[in-house]
This record gives structure tokens, C-alpha cells and sequence, in this order.
């Protein structure tokens, strides 16, 4: 009766690959490449793309100063006080929020995004929860691809 498992002597070694010594070029867009494949799924991904492209759109219409409305404050009560005096009145770098790194009225202008999507346009929560984790995937993964992993 013969066995079908090899002995230790029999085992076979495998031979390690003679590999070239990769650059901290390479290997940084390695780990970026293997990031965008294995972190996230293409549809979700391609969601977040958009509702970052959307936010874009969204905040391009304040750009040529006609919408701008510097000087009427805020019409109505704000019962809650999520709104404070100093955000009564549009910042000037409003309509660049979303542009590069985040500025201080970045987080008002996700905020207005979120409400114009959600009240305006009759979207529920699942889409503010939505527009919310594309921002957050957005400025980690726009750290990750300057600096570090």
C-alpha cells in the first residue's frame, strides 16, 4: 500500500522569484491600485464619484457672484440652533468648497448639499447618510493618494 503523502525529504522547495528591488514610486501606486481594487466596490465608488461631481455642480452655480446674496441673512427661525450668526451670511470661497483640500466652509456646504438634495429635490435619508460617506471617502482617499496610506 503506498501513500499518497509526501515525506518531509520528498516535499518540494519552492523557489522564491528573483524580483527587481521596486521604487517607493512603484510601490506607493501599488498600494494605491490595490487600495481602489480591494477597498471599496466599483458601484459604490462610482456613487460617491458622483455625488461628489453632483456637490461640484451644485456649488458652481454660486461661482459667478449672482447668487451670492452676501448681505440678507437667513429668512425664518432657526429653533434648534444648528445655524450660528456667522453662518447667516455666504462665505465669498463658498463655491470652492469642494475644490481640492477641505476649507472652513466645507462642512456647511456638505451640509446645504445634503439639505438641497434631501428637501429640495425630495431625496431621503439614505441619501444624505450617502452623500455624507462620499465626502468622508473622498478627503481620506485624497489624503491617502498625497501623503500616506
Amino acid at each position: 500500500m503506498s501513500s499518497s503523502k509526501k515525506t518531509t525529504k520528498e516535499k518540494t522547495v519552492k523557489k522564491s522569484k528573483l524580483v527587481e528591488k521596486p521604487t517607493y514610486a512603484a510601490l506607493q501606486n501599488t498600494a494605491i491600485q490595490g487600495k481602489r481594487q480591494h477597498g471599496k466596490s466599483r458601484k459604490t465608488t462610482g456613487a460617491y464619484d458622483g455625488y461628489i461631481r453632483h456637490g461640484r455642480e451644485f456649488l458652481a452655480q454660486f461661482a459667478d457672484g449672482s447668487r451670492n446674496d452676501l448681505d440678507v441673512p437667513l429668512s425664518g427661525e432657526d429653533e434648534d440652533g444648528i445655524i450660528g450668526p456667522s453662518e447667516t451670511k455666504m462665505d465669498p470661497e463658498f463655491h470652492r468648497a469642494f475644490e481640492g483640500w477641505p476649507i472652513k466652509c466645507t462642512p456647511r456646504a456638505i451640509s446645504l448639499f445634503m439639505a438641497h438634495k434631501c428637501f429640495t429635490e425630495g431625496l431621503g435619508k439614505t441619501t444624505a447618510e450617502s452623500i455624507h460617506a462620499a465626502f468622508l471617502h473622498h478627503y481620506s482617499t485624497m489624503y491617502c493618494h498625497n501623503v500616506y496610506l
